[in-house]
């Protein structure tokens, strides 16, 4: 089980990252992701990654949402991750890498992942 306090922090990456404060945004949005990665929940680990991949997006930095989601992929290898997140990461590592990635596949991404959490 993860710290409640995980929650918070997320919700506070979010916050920030809406408000434009992108620094803060993704120190939080990495933090939340490390912990679930670590607490093996992948489904929440992909819907912060998403979180982290939007905000990235947003300061046009394709290269680093391909590595991030490269780096997911390496550790759902390791653990026994739901199809729909491994799912959701590999379309994401793909439409980064080839440049295709767009606010509305993220959005689609999430809904889909959200139904599932």
């Amino acid at each position: 089980m993860t710290d409640p306090g995980i929650h918070e922090e997320w919700l506070t990456g979010r916050i920030a990252s809406g408000l434009g404060e992108f620094d803060q945004a993704a120190s939080s949005l990495q933090s939340v992701r490390s912990s679930f990665l670590a607490a093996d929940l992948p489904l929440d680990a992909s819907l912060v990654t998403l979180d982290l991949a939007e905000l990235r997006l947003a300061q046009g930095h394709l290269a680093a949402v391909h590595t991030l989601a490269q780096e997911t992929l390496s550790v759902f290898e390791q653990q026994e991750v739901p199809a729909e997140a491994a799912r959701a990461i590999h379309l994401l590592a793909r439409a980064a890498a080839t440049e295709r990635l767009s606010a509305a596949l993220l959005a689609r991404l999430r809904r889909s992942l959200d139904r599932r959490a």
